[in-house]
């Protein structure tokens, strides 16, 4: 079964975004593809809109970017995880090793286009599986559209 993103179709622009079980299945069906899922957001939020059931402020972007994590303060060995989510300000990291509320960790996501590097403070965190999930907060401001072009490079 083949996945259209709806808005692409009316636009008249390739709109395939993947295909799903069944294979042999010729129905379609849609869904809405990356750049306009960030458009949809970013409209919303000019509009001081959310999506329903969404709290926050800014957009979260889903995304699975391998990542390192160090918070020297508290130990010296790096955690290796991945980051879950993005948004413009901070990240869901799921580490194997809870690191305290209030540290400071080094994080190293590891992009298409190469490392990036960004500090955080750990918000709060979550046992979830076999992993602790840490919320954490950008300690200095990303720039316009950071979350969106994390979420947008991402290949699917």
């Amino acid at each position: 079964m083949k996945v259209l993103c709806i808005y692409c179709v009316k636009a008249g622009e390739p709109a395939l975004i993947r295909e799903k079980e069944p294979l042999d299945d010729p129905k379609i069906t849609h869904g809405i593809c990356r750049r306009h899922q960030v458009q949809l957001h970013q409209e919303l939020q000019a509009l001081g809109l959310t999506l329903r059931g969404e709290q926050r402020r800014f957009a979260r972007f889903p995304v699975s970017l391998p990542a390192t994590g160090r918070a020297p303060q508290v130990t010296k060995s790096v955690l290796n995880g991945m980051v879950r989510s993005v948004g413009s300000g901070g990240i869901l990291a799921e580490f194997p090793r809870e690191t305290p509320v209030g540290s400071v960790m080094h994080v190293v996501l590891q992009r298409r286009h190469g490392p990036l590097e960004i500090e955080c403070r750990v918000t709060w965190t979550a046992k979830a599986g076999g992993v602790i999930r840490h919320g954490l907060a950008f300690l200095t401001p990303q720039p316009p559209g950071f979350a969106e072009d994390l979420f947008l490079e991402e290949p699917r």
